[in-house]
This record gives C-alpha cells, structure tokens and sequence, in this order.
C-alpha cells in the first residue's frame, strides 16, 4: 500500500490517460439506479396501486437516500470509501431484484428504504473519491467526467426501459437493472483510491477543520435532538447554521428539488395521463435527450470557471423555471402543435441539467463549514429530503387534483429557489 503523500511534495505520477476503472462502475450504476428503476418501478407499482402508492414507495427509497450524511461520516472517520461503495450496489441490486417478487405494500416500502441506502452511499462515495483524493483544482473537470459517464449509464438506462415498457414486461426490466450491478462491482475493484493515499494538510489545518467537523455533528444531530428535547439553544443553531452561506445555498437547492424532484418521479405517469404521450415514446425520449446532454458536462464546468458557480446555478434556475411555467400551459391544450412546444420545452431542461448539477456540487464543497465528506453528505441527504417531499406531495395532489398539479408545483418551487439564490451574498466566483 502506497505511502502518504506530503502536500508540499509535488505530484510525479504519470498524467492519467482516460476516466479511472471504477468510473465505469458509476456509469453502470446510471442505468440501473438513474435510468430503468425511476421509469419501471413507478409504472409497476402505479399497475396495481394508484399514484398515492407510487408516491409512498418512493419516498420510502428517498428516506433511504437520507442516509447519506452518515456515509460521508463514516467514510471520513473510518476511511472506509471503497467497503460503502461496494456496499450500497450490492444494496441497490438486491432490492431491485425483490422487487419482482412481491407485490405487498409493506415488503416494497422495506425494498425501497434499502435501495435508497445504497444510492445514498454509493453517490456519497462517488463525489468524495474526487474531492477528497484529487487536487483542489482538478474537482470541476472530474467532476463533469464522472458525470458525464453516469448520463451516458442514465440514458442507456432509460433507453432499455422504454423497450421493457413497450412490452409491458417490467419485472424483466428490473432484473436486467440488478443485474447490471454485478459488472459494476467487478469494475469497481480497480482504481479506485485507497484511504491511505489522501493528501494531507499541514498539521493546523487538520486541527482546524477537526475542530469544525465537531461543530458540524452536534449541529447535524440538532434536528433530531430538538425532537426529543426542545430547547432555545439548539433552535439557535438550527437558525444559525441556515443563515450561514452554505445552508442558504442548500435551501435554494432544497426548494427546487422538491419541484423537480416531484415532476420526474411521476414523469412516465405524467406524460402519459397529461400529455398523451405513450409510455414507451416517454422513456425513448428522455434516453434521448439525457444522451443529448452529455456532451454539455464539460462546457457547463468551463461556464463555472468563467463566470461563477453561483451565476450559472441561478441561470440554471431560471431556465428550469421558464419550461415547467410553460409546460403547465400546455397541460390544457392537445394537437400536434402542443406536442411539438411539449417536448421542445422538455428538451430545453433536460438538456440544461448539466449547468445546475456542476454548479451545485461545485457550491456544496466550496461553501463547506466542515469536511468535504460531510458537505457532499449534506448536500445529498438535501436531495433526498426535496425527493421524499416531491414524491409524498406529488402523489398526494396526483391524487386529489391530477397530475398536472406536479407541473404547476415545479414551477413554483422554481420561482422560490431563485429567489433565494438571488437572496445569497455575493462571493468569490467559486465560492
């Protein structure tokens, strides 16, 4: 096992030819876990349930998902980055084949809290072996390649849903998707970072940020304390850990993942009850068009150098803001001329995520108080806060108002990110 490396001795190795091994296995975990389960495993649930059962199985996954912050923990504390990596696939990949076994209401939730904790453990450790294992400056490029080959997984993913789809044969789908994770640990295995091998800081640097790791768990267990014992001074952390840049910053993102978050957990439901667009055309569209933002990765982050993480992330708001207002008109009109502005509109923001998902991250690491892992904790358990909210919600008014309701949700919670992205203190461009 390699030697610790001093950060003041600089890096000799041979410059990297191609992604890493193991970011193939990220790419094979896309199209299991991003690209056939969020399409099959809605459809197969909605079969015999209704959208109020589609929304409680999913957000029983995104509890599950919450789990991240402990996995950054434990990866920070441990050093245990490649045994919770391994983990969580093997997590995912055993609930997506129980889910063909059962259709009890009780046995799917547990299925789905189990697959949420390997997706929160597995994206957790994904984003820590860049950002605690490579060069500061290198985390934007890195970043954008491990992205862009889990698109690549998500769009064939989705592609292969679609033909499942087409024949109705969703169990078969769900097994190919379990499936797939048995060559992603294989490929897992190699390249990836030992714990041994992180750079190092000087010495009052680790004590420095020890210090605020500290601080960060008592106010992280706050939430949970207050519950059980409520008192004024935990109330204040709460208020002053959201008013600090980080937690303003996660709010925004909070607010408009619950949007979003409700829209694409019903979007083959969706396009199909309020657009009239067959199951099948959905998901070969959505294949199509998250294949068509692949190449936007690598542009979106040299648009982060250029003019700022928090500019492109507010754009990014804007755009997604504009397409969900647009198509919520159009949720009451039909024709082909609908249907053309429909999938133009959905184009536009399936094909803008590129900005938003580089920017954040990039925001959810540089605005961190404590350690990157428990910032890229954080930052996902927010995203599975918004989804649990965005699948409760979404299926709640599925229920009572139609599924055009969701659309009229995004847009809104669109609306109010922006205006808290707008609300945060100007900074330094990657700050």
């Amino acid at each position: 096992m390699a030697e610790p490396r001093s950060s003041s001795e600089p890096d000799r190795s041979p410059p990297r030819v191609g992604p890493p091994p193991w970011y193939w296995s990220y790419t094979l975990f896309g199209a299991s876990a991003s690209g056939l389960s969020p399409i099959l495993l809605p459809v197969l649930v909605a079969a015999g349930d209704g959208a109020g059962q589609v929304g409680l199985v999913m957000a029983a996954l995104n509890v599950g998902v919450l789990s991240a912050p402990l996995w950054g923990m434990l990866a920070d504390r441990h050093r245990g980055h490649r045994p919770i990596f391994f983990l969580g696939l093997l997590l995912v990949a055993l609930s997506l084949a129980g889910f063909t076994l059962s259709g009890r209401l009780g046995y799917r939730l547990a299925l789905a809290l189990i697959q949420g904790l390997g997706i929160g453990g597995v994206s957790t450790m994904a984003s820590l072996f860049v950002v605690e294992f490579e060069p500061r400056q290198e985390w934007t490029r890195l970043i954008s390649r491990l992205q862009t080959l889990n698109g690549i997984g998500q769009a064939a993913g989705t592609l292969l849903a679609g033909l499942f789809s087409r024949g109705g044969t969703y169990a078969a789908g769900l097994w190919v998707a379990a499936l797939l994770l048995v060559p992603a640990l294989w490929a897992g295995r190699r390249g990836l970072p030992a714990a041994s091998e992180r750079r190092l800081l000087p010495r009052s640097a680790r004590q420095a940020i020890g210090t605020l790791v500290r601080m960060a768990e008592r106010l992280s267990g706050a939430v949970f304390y207050a519950i059980q014992r409520p008192s004024l001074e935990y109330l204040f952390n709460l208020v002053s850990a959201a008013a600090a840049p980080f937690g303003r910053f996660l709010s925004s993102w909070l607010l408009f993942s619950i949007g979003s978050s409700a829209f694409f957990t019903f979007y083959p439901l969706l396009l199909v009850n309020s657009y009239g667009i067959p199951l099948w055309a959905a998901s070969v569209l959505l294949a199509a068009l998250t294949a068509a933002r692949l190449p936007l990765f690598a542009p979106s982050a040299a648009l982060c150098r250029r003019h700022g993480s928090r500019a492109v992330f507010r754009a990014f708001l804007l755009i997604r803001g504009l397409c969900f207002l647009g198509l919520f008109i159009l949720v009451y009109f039909r024709g082909a001329a609908a249907a053309a502005l429909t999938i133009t509109l959905l184009s536009v923001m399936t094909v803008a995520w590129p900005l938003g998902s580089v920017s954040a991250t990039e925001l959810s690491a540089a605005l961190a108080v404590s350690s990157e892992g428990e910032a890229m904790g954080l930052f996902t358990a927010a995203s599975a806060a918004a989804s649990l909210a965005g699948a409760l919600v979404g299926g709640g008014l599925a229920a009572l108002l139609g599924y055009g309701s969701i659309v009229a949700l995004a847009a809104a919670c669109c609306a109010g990110a922006l205006a808290l992205a707008r609300w945060q203190a100007p900074g330094p461009a990657h700050s």
